[in-house]
């Protein structure tokens, strides 16, 4: 039998294994210790994360909450103090800071006291007075009335001004007062904050206002004397603190602070002694300080009256009351709570 042999399969040839070590090294190499640029980035921006937090606490902190301001310990003496200061004689100038008078309706319809109030103005100045500002308070006040009384020729030098404020009722009733008396105490206190800080607004509109420049707020109850027009550059010279001291009860020397300085007193007006400092018949203030006086007397006006208020402003701030003697100016008012302000042992 014939054999018939089988093809024989063909021997698989096995390739060659090649080790791990030679794969990678037909490649090219990469050190795993050497960052790339994407790694580098990410890491500058993770570090800068606490940086942007922080910076984020800061911001929230302090602008809501701004740092508190630096009381200076008070002196034995700290509290409201009059003292006398004369005025110089001099003449000043016409263009100066304005004086400003808040005016009402008064139960009787009397307008007489501003009327006589403007021409004493004019009078004290002979005839050639800087402007006065008289500011109508209530929606009912007759401008025309008092007005027609100062004098048409008479007008060219007085300013009015309507400032409607608006109606607040008190939410507190405080010193055992009655409603009647704190809604009117109250509406008081309200009208002087409105028209000292209307007063310094048109103060600045000049160009030579600074800081320092005084602006006189009156009331609409007074009569002028001839000594009002050297009054400006006395209260100036009274309420610049730099370079002046006092000694207190300590021995001790310490800066000289002024609160405003003040034109009337209720003592006699000539005498060395000024007594009853505690009111608001007319007073100069500092332009820069008319808002902050201003922003603390919305904040309390229903605490006690405004001129409570004010000597309570002065207090805070370890400052003192000047007062010019011989009274340049005499108050008519009937209302007032100057026989109350015994209850404050303020100085009388």
């Amino acid at each position: 039998m014939r054999s018939i042999d089988a093809p024989a399969l063909p021997v698989r040839q096995r390739r060659p294994r090649q080790s791990a070590v030679n794969v990678v090294e037909d490649t090219p190499r990469r050190d795993a210790r050497k960052p790339t640029h994407s790694t580098t980035l990410l890491r500058a921006l993770t570090a800068l994360v606490p940086l942007f937090v922080l910076a984020a606490m800061f911001h929230f902190t302090f602008s809501r909450h701004p740092a508190p301001q630096h009381t200076p310990e008070p002196d034995d003496e700290a509290g409201v103090t009059a003292y006398r200061i004369e005025a110089t004689g001099t003449q000043f100038s016409t263009q100066q800071a304005p004086t400003c008078m808040p005016t009402v309706t008064r139960s009787d319809g009397e307008v007489e006291y501003v009327s006589n109030a403007a021409k004493s103005w004019y009078l004290a100045h002979n005839g050639v007075p800087p402007p006065l500002y008289v500011y109508d308070m209530d929606a009912d006040t007759q401008p025309t009335r008092w007005r027609s009384r100062v004098g048409a020729s008479q007008t060219t030098w007085l300013k009015q001004l309507r400032l409607d404020l608006p109606s607040v009722t008190p939410q507190r009733y405080t010193l055992n007062d009655s409603v009647t008396r704190v809604k009117w105490r109250s509406k008081e206190a309200l009208d002087y904050s409105g028209v000292l800080r209307d007063c310094a607004r048109i103060a600045r509109l000049s160009p030579t206002t600074t800081d320092d420049t005084v602006i006189l707020v009156v009331q609409d109850d007074v009569l002028f004397r001839r000594e009002i027009t050297t009054s400006r550059e006395w209260a100036a010279n009274a309420l610049a603190d730099s370079g002046r001291s006092r000694v207190n009860r300590a021995g001790r020397e310490v800066p000289v602070r002024t609160c405003s300085a003040s034109l009337f007193d209720l003592g006699d007006g000539v005498g060395d002694e000024p007594q009853g400092i505690s009111n608001l018949v007319a007073r100069y203030w500092r332009v820069g300080e008319a808002d902050a006086f201003a922003d603390y007397i919305e904040r309390h006006f229903e605490d006690a009256p405004v001129d409570w208020l004010a000597d309570r402003w002065c207090r805070r701030r370890r400052a003192t009351v000047p007062v010019l003697r011989p009274n340049p100016v005499r108050h008519r008012g009937r209302v007032s709570s100057f026989i109350e302000n015994k209850r404050e042992e303020l100085l009388t």
